[in-house]
């Protein structure tokens, strides 16, 4: 099955997005354990308003959870035919874990640079080799280069 541009920073855009949902989580684990029953000036608890905030946060925890668990699956499938293609079209190993890394992975080129010993700039070239061997060509930012700069 070929592959496009679009299929590879799909995967990038799940694991970020379950990335963020696991951060919103533990937020919402922390606010959990935050949550006490308050004493009124009476010396009465006010558990009503204990328990429906308790409730309230445990449910927000189990839908996101759900959530997850959805986008996890749908990372998993779409990963396991990105990588299949990458194993069948790019023979340089190389290549292929910095294209892992960025797609897979979700990846700066940065971090990918710094853990593979190397410039950022020739990572990108490496990818884009990568990927021209499966017949894919990364989209290039352009730059106005007519623009006139102020001093």
């Amino acid at each position: 099955m070929a592959i496009t541009y679009d299929d590879l920073k799909i995967c990038a855009e799940l694991i970020n997005e379950v990335r963020d949902s696991q951060e919103r989580g533990d937020w919402l684990r922390a606010q959990l354990e935050r949550c006490t029953p308050r004493m009124s000036a009476t010396g009465d608890r006010h558990t009503n308003t204990f328990t429906d905030k308790y409730a309230d946060i445990l449910q927000k925890i189990m839908d996101l959870e759900a959530s997850d668990l959805n986008k996890i699956e749908a990372y998993m499938e779409h990963v396991q035919i990105v990588k299949e293609t990458i194993d069948q079209c790019v023979t340089d190993s190389t290549q292929r874990r910095i294209i892992l890394f960025r797609f897979i992975n979700g990846l700066s080129w940065g971090d990918i640079a710094a853990r593979m010993f190397m410039s950022d700039k020739w990572c990108m070239e490496l990818c884009d080799r990568g990927l021209s061997s499966m017949g894919i060509e990364r989209p290039r930012k352009r730059r106005n280069r007519n623009k006139k700069r102020v001093p």
